[in-house]
């Protein structure tokens, strides 16, 4: 009977050896607790996974690994309800994942440990998938970039005003850094001024700006070394920075700045600033920006052609215009005056000017055609400025 007692006992001694080795050959980290909540058994690689200390290790008491454990948790109030969850029904099987304060992420699986059938306690398994949750969140973030990306250049190919260009790559650079703020200005050809047309609202909100349109006729602040250094700018602490002196409105407090220049031919001709992510700007976010002010640099150049032809064509079209005034001998110098003032304003975008002559016999100033202050009446609008006698 003796010896018939030693060959279970010896076989449970060696199973028990046998699952040991097995478990600590496996990549997971392995606990095992019974139904008193007694760690009967785990692997080195979950006390290295959680980084549990030996003196902790040897009281083999699960409320003390569990207390450690959720202390490492960026939401431990969710862990802990599943595992008394668990506890409470411990036929159930049940797979989470943990998310940790430091960046770690593991897979956790949980089954019940039976024995001939019945339940003896719990088996929980861990799994660091840090690196995979990385690769698949750069992989989504990818694709999603790409798509933004796309869908930029689609709205890019329609007949659009660059100042709804700005607003649609404001409008991502903000989404897909994830800032609060976000500024896209362009160069105005005809007068070397910055024209910032999008803005986030909250900047206006702040600023208290009445008309949504900001030109900076002098490049002040982080700005300036972005458009003067055609470099791009990334700045996670602005107020210790040399270089910021706040923003052109002073109302608005940045906490994070990264701004990229829209270059083509080596000359800048707008640029892409975001502030205010709630984090640290990135070499994503960076590269992010670049893609976007690549895009908008096109835009704008585009848009520079299409008002460069427009301003010529109209141009051309004034000129015919007063040609053939000029050349209708049933058009007397008055006429011809109307026809170049009505010309002037459409060429210079203008709403008010006016035409004046000399009169050859009295030397007088004569205006003859002037807008809105012009008075009504008379076949012509002439008011005489009469010579000085000084000349």
């Amino acid at each position: 009977m003796l010896f018939g007692r030693l060959i279970p006992n010896a076989l449970r001694i060696v199973c028990a050896s046998s699952l040991k080795s097995a478990i600590e050959a496996t990549v997971d980290g392995i606990v095992v607790v019974n139904r008193s909540g007694h760690v009967t058994c785990y692997n080195n690689q979950f006390a290295a996974m959680w980084h549990i200390p030996d003196s902790l290790l040897v009281t083999r008491n699960d409320e003390q690994l569990l207390s450690f454990a959720l202390s490492q948790l960026s939401n431990p109030d969710k862990f802990l309800a599943e595992v008394k969850k668990l506890y409470a029904t411990p036929e159930k099987k049940s797979f989470d994942i943990l998310h940790f304060k430091d960046g770690r992420v593991f897979s956790r699986y949980s089954q019940p440990q039976t024995i001939e059938g019945d339940i003896v306690g719990r088996v929980w398994s861990f799994r660091d998938i840090t690196k995979r949750q990385k690769m698949e969140s750069a992989f989504m973030r990818e694709l999603l970039v790409n798509k933004a990306m796309a869908e930029i250049s689609s709205e890019l190919i329609r007949p659009l005003s660059i100042n709804t260009v700005s607003g649609i790559i404001s409008n991502y650079a903000m989404e897909l850094t994830n800032s609060n703020y976000a500024n896209a200005s362009y160069l105005d050809i005809f007068t070397g001024y910055h024209i910032a047309t999008a803005v986030s609202n909250d900047i206006w909100d702040q600023c208290r700006i009445g008309d949504q349109s900001i030109i900076f006729r002098e490049n002040k602040s982080l700005f300036e070394w972005v458009l003067n250094r055609k470099e791009y700018l990334m700045i996670n602490t602005p107020a210790d920075d040399p270089r910021y002196k706040g923003t052109p409105t002073e109302d608005v407090e940045v906490e994070r700045f990264l701004s990229v220049p829209a270059i083509i031919d080596d000359t800048v001709i707008g640029h892409i600033s975001v502030m205010a992510p709630g984090r640290d700007y990135t070499e994503e976010d960076l590269n992010i920006m670049e893609r976007l002010a690549d895009l908008f640099a096109l835009a704008i150049h585009r848009s520079h052609i299409e008002d460069t032809i427009k301003r010529e064509l109209t141009f051309q079209s004034s000129v015919a215009k007063i040609t053939e005034a000029l050349l209708n001998p049933g058009i007397d110098k008055y006429g011809i005056s109307r026809v170049v003032h009505e010309e002037s304003l459409r060429l210079t975008d203008s709403t008010h000017g006016y035409v004046s002559l000399i009169d050859k016999v009295t030397c007088d100033n004569v205006v003859v055609s002037m807008t809105a202050i012009m008075p009504k009446g008379g076949d012509h609008q002439v008011i005489r400025f009469p010579m000085s006698p000084e000349g």
